[in-house]
């Protein structure tokens, strides 16, 4: 999965926040005034792809929400 956030977060930290557990986080492209982050994860056995992927979203979201990168609303 892929988020773009703006070139003044503090990327490094968003890439160590999202590389955990496995996931692999690095930064994709950088544009003028955003940077765009791509999450991978293997797919656990027995659960679909969408599944996974829906998952995956979620989790992002709340990593960066913890981190205070995305604000509650």
């Amino acid at each position: 999965m892929t988020a773009r956030l703006p070139l003044e977060t503090d990327l490094r930290g968003v890439l160590q926040s999202l590389s955990v557990d496995g996931d692999v986080a690095r930064v994709v492209e950088l544009g003028t005034s955003e940077a765009t982050i791509a999450v991978r994860r293997r797919a656990p056995e027995g659960r679909s792809l969408g599944e996974a992927a829906s998952e995956l979203r979620v989790e992002v979201a709340e990593r960066l929400r913890e981190s205070g990168i995305l604000e509650s609303r």
